[in-house]
């Protein structure tokens, strides 16, 4: 599996930030979290995802892509985390 280093979580979460339309959008997703929440924001699914659930979905997303990234093999190589192929 393609490994997502930690450049590019910075970088996805400062996307995310950005499009919860944080003024700092370097302090983090569980800063703006926070802050939309302590504004009066109390629905959850309209507050950014924990830094933790965004690396998994970011996880989730890079899996899949290679998945798609290999249409033309018959039979596609898949790593999972504990190193064994499915």
């Amino acid at each position: 599996m393609y490994r997502i280093g930690r450049d590019q979580y910075d970088g996805i979460e400062e996307y995310v930030c950005r499009l919860y339309s944080a003024l700092d959008f370097t302090a983090g997703v569980n800063k703006v979290r926070s802050d939309l929440f302590s504004k009066g924001n109390k629905e959850l699914e309209r507050l950014p995802p924990n830094f933790s659930v965004l690396k998994l979905h970011a996880a989730r997303a890079n899996y899949q892509a290679k998945i798609w990234l290999q249409p033309n093999l018959p039979m596609m190589e898949i790593l999972l985390e504990d190193g064994k192929h499915r």
